[in-house]
């Protein structure tokens, strides 16, 4: 089992059964797999939960749409792109593709 780590609980999303998280595209996601939830504060890792993986959605930069960004962190497409740059530099975001996970706590 791996552990999903968080550094910040958008809208409060984690505290929600169902949530979404946007991250790199990784071989190591599946459907169907069972993961470990923290949250980081700052030095301090808390324990959220396990969640499974319920679906995996891909998509290139350009394509991400607004819902993307009002389900992951509550921020316009804008602001929400703004924010993934910031998190993942220097990366070609004209191929690099994303996946926006769906998972569902246990």
């Amino acid at each position: 089992m791996i552990q999903l780590k968080y550094s910040t609980d958008w809208n409060q999303k984690l505290q929600c059964p169902v949530h979404s998280t946007f991250r790199l595209k990784n071989e190591i996601f599946k459907k169907g797999m069972h993961v470990n939830e923290i949250l980081v504060k700052g030095k301090q890792e808390i324990f959220l939960g396990i969640a499974e993986i319920i679906e995996i959605y891909d998509m290139k930069f350009d394509d991400i749409p607004l819902c993307v960004a009002l389900a992951d962190t509550g921020l316009d497409i804008r602001k929400f792109k703004g924010l993934i740059r910031t998190i993942y530099k220097n990366f070609d975001y004209d191929n690099q593709i994303f996946y926006w996970i769906w998972l569902k706590r246990k």
